[in-house]
Order: structure tokens, then C-alpha cells, then sequence
């Protein structure tokens, strides 16, 4: 599960896969929803969000973000960073990091912030 985060230039949206046996949870601006197989989640820039899986099966998950340019920062962040680091980070991206808003979500759904991604 990614910290909570706002990004102020970019949109995005995820599309479940249909090949997906599981879901993903997500929340925008405080509103929590619930995205099944083939669905798509809208993200509008500027607002606070995560994700994460809510079930103990597989999610795929193709997320589409416009414009470009966080592809370095994924990359970096996946390599694991340090709280100062990550807002560094962050903030060159022009991205804001909430892990406050974080921590009541890893507890009320037994989740872990960052981990293994699946291949």
C-alpha cells in the first residue's frame, strides 16, 4: 500500500484486470470504494488517495497516469527510502506524502506499507 499522497499535476485512473481474481480499495478526498474486475477508478489531481488490495487473492491492476514523469520517482521509492528521503522525494515530484492518513488505514485493514510487488 502506497503512503497517502495528493499529486498536484497529475491525473490518473486504474483499470482492474479482468484477469484479476481479486479487488482493490481505494480512497479519494476520505471516500473509501471498492473496485471488482474490468471496473476503472478515476483519481483527479489534487486529491488525497491510496490503494490497496482488500482481499487475499491476487490483484492486477494497470494504473494510467497523465502527464509523465513519475517514473523515476516509482523507481526510486521501490528501492526502499527512508521517511526524509521519501519526502525529498516527493516533493521534487511535486507530490505531497500524508503518512499520518497512512497509519489508521495499514491498522483497519491489517496491511503493511510497501512489500513485495508480484511479477
Amino acid at each position: 500500500m502506497p503512503a497517502a499522497n495528493r499529486l498536484t499535476f497529475l491525473s490518473a485512473c486504474f483499470v482492474v484486470s479482468n484477469a484479476s481474481e481479486g479487488k482493490l480499495g481505494a480512497i479519494f478526498d476520505g471516500v473509501e470504494v471498492f473496485a471488482e474486475p474490468g471496473d476503472l477508478i478515476l483519481e483527479p489531481r489534487g486529491e488525497w488517495h491510496t490503494f490497496w488490495n482488500p482481499s487475499d487473492k491476487p490483484t492486477r491492476v494497470l494504473e494510467l497516469i497523465t502527464p509523465g514523469g513519475l517514473e523515476d520517482f516509482f523507481r526510486k521509492i521501490d528501492l526502499g527510502v527512508t521517511d526524509e528521503e521519501l519526502d525529498r522525494l516527493a516533493a521534487a515530484a511535486q507530490c505531497d506524502v500524508d503518512m499520518a492518513q497512512t497509519g489508521p488505514l495499514l491498522e483497519k485493514y491489517g496491511l503493511t506499507f510497501g512489500g513485495e510487488i508480484a511479477p
